[in-house]
């Protein structure tokens, strides 16, 4: 069922071009022979995880694009700036970072993909790095 709801304005009484709104019409259906089968509460729930998946998939590999490209395609500091400037916490960086792309790529796997599906094929490849004992980064360019 596809309802539209109108919300007129109608303009002020004393001719100036603010509006106020009026009281909302009801809802007005124009196309009544048109319907849209209602899912079961089972069949709602299940889109709704379906959905939340998929957008968690999409923001993850986004915010992994993002950080990736922040390190190795920045146009105002270097790869081994940016690692110096995380210091103690660039080892950490780097795990969490390669840990989501481990686990988008089983996503990926799981939904019959790739992961050239959900990350584009750079930010795949990135140049060396050595990981320091105090957990800091040297970029092996």
């Amino acid at each position: 069922m596809i309802d539209l709801q109108l919300d007129l304005h109608t303009p002020a009484a004393s001719g100036s071009s603010s509006v106020t709104p009026s009281q909302p019409v009801p809802t007005v259906r124009l196309f009544p022979s048109i319907t849209e089968p209602q899912p079961n509460a089972a069949e709602a729930t299940a889109r709704q995880l379906i959905a939340y998946i998929e957008r968690e998939a999409v923001r993850r590999a986004g915010e992994h694009v993002d950080g990736w490209r922040a390190v190795w395609a920045n146009h105002e500091a270097t790869p081994q700036q940016i690692c110096e400037a995380l210091g103690t916490e660039a080892a950490k960086f780097f795990a969490v970072a390669s840990d989501n792309v481990r686990h988008l790529a089983t996503v990926a796997a799981t939904c019959g993909l790739q992961i050239t599906d959900l990350l584009p094929a750079e930010v795949l490849q990135s140049p060396p790095i050595k990981i320091n004992p105090d957990g800091t980064v040297t970029v092996q360019e």
